[in-house]
């Protein structure tokens, strides 16, 4: 199983994850909000191997660490679906407000797209492509270990806004509907917040 490392981040305390394999060491960053000091700190005192540094949509509290994380481990490929690079383009004065330049996220390494597959050590992960709060948000769901991150697509008690470029409050729900297949016990952890299981969420009614 994999273990996760939370760290809140950034002006609007987004969520960023540390997710890594203890056996392989090989390890994941992911929604990279800010500096995100004790994140790094873990890596660097159980020498992990930062493999990916991956984004579940491009909204800046969720982008805004990229350029220093980028110099902290250049190795590590980086990971967002090619459509968010149009959310982060739409970021505007509002992101400057809080001091993110969206020109520092250039081209990722790879271009996430749903349903493909990806390892950390022996375990595998897997994208579930999740539209509705942004036009391309990404889900990371590890089979194995019972885990989701759901981005901003789903919360503990909600679910993601849907009035700012590319939301679309139908598309949203059907993406919920579709996590909602996951098995029950699915530790789901959100862009924002506490985590909870999938059925938890789901008798709550939010859709």
């Amino acid at each position: 199983m994999v273990k996760v490392i939370r760290e809140v981040a950034g002006p609007l305390h987004t969520n960023s994850f540390l997710i890594y394999d203890s056996k392989s060491k090989e390890a994941m960053l992911l929604d990279v909000a800010d500096d995100v000091t004790s994140l790094i700190k873990v890596i660097e005192k159980i020498e992990l191997k930062v493999k990916y540094i991956f984004f579940t949509h491009g909204h800046f509290d969720h982008v805004m660490g990229i350029e220093n994380i980028r110099k902290e481990f250049p190795k590590a490929k980086i990971g967002i679906h090619k459509e968010e690079l149009d959310t982060i383009n739409h970021s505007g004065p509002f992101a400057r407000m809080f001091g993110f330049d969206i020109n520092s996220f250039l081209e990722p390494d790879i271009c996430l797209k749903d349903k493909e597959t990806y390892y950390l050590g022996d375990e595998e992960f897997k994208l579930i492509l999740s539209p509705g709060h942004t036009k391309a948000s990404i889900c990371f769901y590890f089979p194995e270990s019972q885990i989701l991150f759901s981005g901003d697509v789903i919360f503990k008690e909600g679910i993601g806004r849907t009035d700012l470029y590319g939301g679309n409050y139908e598309k949203l729900v059907q993406s919920i509907k579709k996590l909602y297949s996951l098995p029950k016990n699915t530790l789901v952890y959100p862009g924002h917040g506490e985590k909870d299981t999938l059925g938890r969420i789901e008798k709550r009614g939010i859709i």
